[in-house]
């Protein structure tokens, strides 16, 4: 399981990531990284929005709007 995840088609991604993922709860040694590495290539394939066309990393702003009034 050494192949690098982007070389990955989507199904042997899902799988070794759940894989590496299990492993690294169980306590293997470097699991965690590969996991990571995987879930990283996981988000990367499978969000609609890049980073980069974001602008920034806060969170947007809400609105708040005045309570309508009844009467």
């Amino acid at each position: 399981m050494t192949t690098a995840p982007g070389l990955l088609c989507d199904n042997q991604l899902l799988v070794r990531s759940f894989a590496w993922r299990r492993d690294a709860t169980h306590g293997v040694k470097n699991a965690r990284e590969k996991a990571q590495a995987h879930e990283a290539e996981i988000r990367r394939r499978f969000t609609d929005t890049a980073p980069t066309e974001c602008g920034t990393l806060e969170a947007p702003r809400v609105i708040r709007r005045s309570a309508w009034r009844l009467w």
